[in-house]
């Protein structure tokens, strides 16, 4: 199954937070993960306010955005997206870069995962609420994965 990810879940692979596990099944390879490159600049911004906030050390989180260019993604140009992503951007009130992720999964008629209960919310009751899947759902939500 396709699945896109978006920031809220991918620092969550470099990160130890609520959920960590869950993002981390994501990332073993059983689903086929992709991504705007939006995705690397928005979880190295994570990273750097977290260390910043002395959550996370400059070197863990080096270590991070190192290991994100070796993770198994299918990587996608946002310029690519971009004509979408304005489109549901404004259709669905939600900011550029959120809707980012979600052109990405109409484009490849994917789920997609995030841990953004504010955003997964505010899709929920429109034609784009059948796409988002919240990271705390996961696996639950999928009764096809394996094991």
């Amino acid at each position: 199954m396709n699945l896109v990810v978006d920031a809220s879940v991918a620092v969550k692979w470099f990160v130890e937070e609520e959920d960590t596990k869950r993002a981390c099944l994501l990332a073993d390879g059983a689903e086929e993960i992709h991504c705007p490159r939006l995705l690397a600049s928005e979880v190295g911004s994570a990273l750097w306010r977290k260390v910043l906030q002395g959550q996370v050390e400059l070197g863990d989180a080096r270590t991070g955005m190192e290991s994100l260019a070796r993770m198994p993604i299918t990587w996608h140009a946002d310029e690519a997206l971009g004509a979408d992503c304005l489109r549901l951007a404004f259709a669905h009130d939600r900011t550029v870069y959120d809707s980012m992720y979600l052109a990405l999964a109409y484009r490849l008629n994917a789920r997609l995962v995030t841990a953004d209960l504010r955003f997964a919310n505010g899709l929920a009751a429109t034609d784009a609420g059948s796409m988002v899947l919240r990271l705390r759902d996961y696996p639950d939500g999928f009764a096809e994965r394996p094991g």
